[in-house]
């Protein structure tokens, strides 16, 4: 309001009400200037990156079946391929991102080709079968969570970082 209008304002309202519309101005515009606007933060794209870095340790086969603790199944990411050991063997697999966050095609597993104890070779053949039927992948209270779709069927594997897994 302009001081004219405020002092035409004073003859209707009285030398009282002026005050308290000045006060109340004041304090509207001091509130408004010490509330802080909430930070905005962006939601981050799940990608193939996130995971990158890191030995995931495999902690189960699907959500209510536990992995072994021997032989020790490992996964990492490099350069564009999931690599790590499977039980007894080196294995590789080609890994590329799909259209949604989080989707991802996984080509088919190589791997050195040593000979190792049965239950060994048990192990590493389950791993690779799964593995190669990854379809979507997820980061989720530390742990990092891949869908997996056999025979029609969907699982989750479930790894833990190496370092948080009590195990190396």
């Amino acid at each position: 309001m302009t001081a004219a209008r405020l002092l035409s304002w004073s003859a209707f309202i009285g030398p009282w009400g002026l005050v308290l519309i000045a006060a109340g101005a004041g304090n509207g515009c001091a509130a408004n200037a010490h509330r802080a606007t909430p930070a905005v933060t962006e939601p981050r794209k799940l990608t193939l990156e996130m995971i990158a870095g890191t030995e995931w340790v495999l902690r189960k086969w699907d959500l209510n079946d536990p992995a072994p603790a021997a032989p020790e199944v490992t996964l990492s990411l490099k350069d564009g391929k999931f690599v790590g050991t499977a039980g007894c063997n080196r294995y590789f697999a080609g890994v590329k991102p799909g259209v949604a966050p989080g989707e991802v095609t996984v080509g088919p597993a190589g791997a050195t080709r040593m000979m190792c104890a049965q239950e060994q070779m048990v192990v590493e053949d389950r791993f690779l079968k799964q593995l190669t039927g990854v379809k979507k992948f997820e980061l989720m209270a530390g742990q990092l969570a891949l869908s997996y779709k056999l025979d029609g069927s969907w699982g989750v594997m479930l790894f833990d970082p190496h370092e948080a897994s009590g195990r190396k």
